[in-house]
């Protein structure tokens, strides 16, 4: 579906930019960002964004808009509409579209919904609201860039004690079908189902969440024999089982963030980052692995400045290390040798909200 003309219109919308809501139930606000990035090395890295040697303007580019209305106290809607970075201006993705309705400490949300799997799921895209510019590949990364599904949820908000509040949301997806680009061909998904639990507390320092995912697809390999043109396919019933643990801690001015993915034969993931802010100025240092399907680790040096609420700034210098010759890590394509199985990345990225 071309969704251009609802993006340009909403973009064009005289309240854009000023941010105010609409209406007593309207409210109306979009986020973005863009990125000058480069490695040295010529394998295109990270899945949906393909950076190489060549200094990439549009790799990272993102466009998002939202729109929230109350239809009653009980009663409301949301939409975003989102160009994110392996898409197309001409050819936004809705992101989530969907009713909810709240019954006292009770959500029910029914349509296009956000997947609820890790700390930062909510926002995703949103590269204003986490310290670094794109969240850590190794583990947001994992999941073919799958982040909605259509289906429904029930999250429950309640208090544990004084001190610890908790959020645990139940959903259900219907079927789907979905073509990924993977290493050397395609890989065609068709789920029966996906369903899952997550659960958070809230401290007063602290967030924990931790996430469950089941889902069962045919899937179909359509991978190409690199000697020559000829294809083959491959097809398999499968049962997915995903789980992730996340913790996000302050002590006062630094903060501790780390999250873990594990998948029988497909994940063991994690990333520990730490950030420090002072004033308007953010530094932070970041280490991610990757494990199983992929073999990988990273060191990540960055630094934020907040112009403003709505404007940051993020120059970061990535290291990758893709261990083995015969796994790719975080590239799209395996080394060609092994003296390319490393690659140093440098960004230079604007996010904003609005």
């Amino acid at each position: 579906m071309k969704n251009i003309s609802s993006l340009v219109a909403l973009l064009f919308s005289p309240c854009v930019l000023a941010a105010h809501p609409l209406s007593d139930t309207v409210i109306l606000g979009g986020f973005g960002s863009v990125s000058a990035a480069k490695s040295d090395n010529t394998t295109p890295l990270f899945r949906n964004r393909e950076i190489t040697d060549d200094w990439c303007y549009d790799c990272d580019s993102t466009l998002g808009l939202q729109l929230d209305w109350r239809i009653s106290p009980a009663l409301r809607t949301s939409f975003q509409l989102a160009k994110r970075p392996q898409d197309h201006y001409s050819d936004p993705e809705w992101e989530w579209v969907y009713a909810a309705y709240e019954v006292n400490a009770l959500t029910i949300k029914a349509g296009r919904l956000r997947l609820p799997l890790f700390l930062m799921s909510e926002y995703y895209y949103v590269s204003y609201a986490y310290p670094w510019f794109r969240p850590p590949q190794d583990v947001y990364d994992a999941t073919l860039g799958i982040t909605s599904y259509d289906g429904i949820s029930f999250t429950w908000n309640g208090w544990l004690s004084d001190q610890v509040t908790t959020s645990v949301t139940a959903h259900y997806g219907l079927p789907d079908q979905g073509t990924f680009g993977v290493v050397g061909g395609q890989l065609k998904l068709d789920s029966d189902y996906t369903a899952g639990l997550s659960l958070q507390f809230y401290f007063d320092d602290s967030t924990v969440n931790a996430s469950y995912l089941r889902s069962e697809a045919k899937q179909t390999a359509i991978m190409t024999i690199p000697s020559s043109d000829q294809t083959v396919t491959e097809q398999s019933k499968e049962t997915f089982d995903i789980f992730s643990v996340g913790i996000e801690q302050f002590w006062g001015p630094v903060r501790l963030l780390s999250e873990g993915l594990l998948s029988r034969d497909l994940y063991a993931n994690w990333y520990v980052s730490l950030d420090y802010h002072w004033q308007s100025l953010t530094p932070y240092v970041t280490y991610s692995q990757q494990r199983r399907d992929r073999d990988s680790e990273s060191y990540l040096l960055g630094l934020r400045y907040t112009l403003n609420q709505h404007l940051a700034v993020n120059a970061e210098w990535q290291y990758i290390d893709a261990k083995r010759v015969n796994r790719n890590g975080s590239f799209t394509a395996p080394p060609t040798s092994s003296s390319q199985e490393d690659v140093n990345l440098f960004t230079l990225g604007l996010s904003f909200q609005f």
